[in-house]
């Protein structure tokens, strides 16, 4: 099932597969400025009911595909394609380093055991709504 971003912007707009990677894009030759897009960001980054507020969300395209990680589901779509559950926080650091680019190392060991803990908890709620 495919469903187009809501909130579209002017001219554009993204479709999203149920892996919630890009299955197209479309749009037409027009200016535009940045701020057509405070709002969706505003609720991308803010409300209750964004996927990226319920669930810690990253995700980094290649040509040959795309690694996603939404809750501690490591999923890659396209070539190599694989999905594992992280269970543990040094899965979840190299997974962030390796792939994402995201350096954990500043955060020290009882921030990091709390961020593990939350995401956990997240996790746990996020699956057993049936990962919306």
């Amino acid at each position: 099932m495919l469903s187009a971003t809501p909130g579209e912007v002017g001219d554009w707009h993204l479709t999203h597969d149920p892996a919630g990677g890009f299955a197209g894009m479309a749009w037409r030759s027009a200016p535009i400025e940045m701020d057509a897009f405070t709002d969706r960001h505003a609720w991308l980054s803010t409300s209750p009911d964004s996927g990226f507020v319920r669930v810690l969300t990253a995700q980094r395209r290649d040509r040959n595909g795309v690694d996603i990680l939404r809750g501690l589901v490591l999923q890659r779509v396209g070539d190599g394609a694989a999905e594992t559950t992280l269970s543990t926080p040094v899965e979840l650091a190299a997974a962030l380093g390796d792939l994402f680019g995201l350096d954990l190392g500043p955060i020290d060991h009882p921030q990091r055991a709390a961020l593990w803990e939350r995401l956990l908890a997240t996790h746990l709620a996020w699956e057993a709504a049936g990962r919306p």
